[in-house]
């Protein structure tokens, strides 16, 4: 049998960056902006206030904030 090593945390961890960069390849957003995205998830993981959303409904989010904080156009 093979046994996964990964806890729920790295999962979500390592999906929410695939989301992230999913989201930045069909928007064409290269200036730092997955970089940035990650750092503002990391900042607003643990708040109560996002237990329980939807993960993809937060990164869209996420993506979108950090776009307004480096000053990029989004249309």
């Amino acid at each position: 049998m093979t046994y996964n090593l990964q806890s729920n945390e790295d999962k979500n961890y390592t999906k929410t960056l695939k989301i992230i960069k999913k989201y930045c390849d069909v928007l064409d957003l290269k200036e730092g902006i997955p970089k940035k995205a990650e750092e503002i998830y990391l900042d607003v993981y643990d708040k109560s206030k996002i237990k329980g959303k939807r993960l993809e409904t937060l990164i869209a989010g996420i993506v979108y904030l950090a776009c307004k904080r480096n000053k990029v156009s989004l249309l």
